[in-house]
């Protein structure tokens, strides 16, 4: 078992002690925190998601991840009918 120097758990707790990961005392007191604290960029974050190269690439995205299941679903679809 390695001993540790009293400096080094310190830093250690300090390390993982950061203001959202403490506990409130209330229920969900810490999402309610970290929604007030991340409020004000909300609307930005929104605009943001709204802009020409962020829809474009979303638009890429999803014609990327559906032509193979409208290409598989068709070879499946006409499958059954074969065997009649």
């Amino acid at each position: 078992m390695v001993q540790h120097q009293p400096s080094e758990t310190l830093k250690e707790e300090q390390h993982h002690a950061g203001p959202e990961l403490q506990r409130t005392g209330r229920l969900f007191g810490g999402l309610m925190h970290d929604i007030k604290r991340k409020a004000p960029f909300f609307l930005s974050d929104f605009k943001d998601a709204l802009s020409l190269q962020c829809l474009a690439s979303v638009l890429f995205l999803y014609c990327a991840c559906m032509s193979p299941v409208i290409t598989f679903g068709g070879l499946l679809g006409e499958k059954p009918h074969k065997t009649e």
